[in-house]
């Protein structure tokens, strides 16, 4: 698995919520019903621990940091996995 930052916009299958890596800061939009519902921005960066990647978002929601599993990440797709619900993402920008 690559280890690159997955620099652009990736969009969730169901259309709940967004990506938008840009460089060293996350904006994450959450959907519902086709609008959206929020928008937060953080700085955040790729990390590995043991064998596993992981995305650090810094001060999420000003709760302090969160950690996502990266289970795979390609050019065109990034599959998460938080709180044992994976959820794959595709590119669109």
């Amino acid at each position: 698995m690559k280890t690159t930052l997955p620099i652009g916009i990736y969009q969730e299958n169901d259309k709940r919520f967004e990506f938008d890596f840009a460089h060293y800061l996350l904006k994450i939009k959450t959907y519902e019903h086709d609008r959206v519902w929020g928008t937060t921005v953080s700085p955040f960066r790729v990390i590995k621990n043991e064998d596993s990647l992981y995305l650090l978002i810094h001060n999420y929601d000003r709760s302090g940091d969160r950690m996502i599993m990266i289970e795979s990440m390609d050019s065109d797709e990034l599959v998460i996995s938080h709180d044992n619900t994976s959820y794959k993402l595709n590119k669109v920008a």
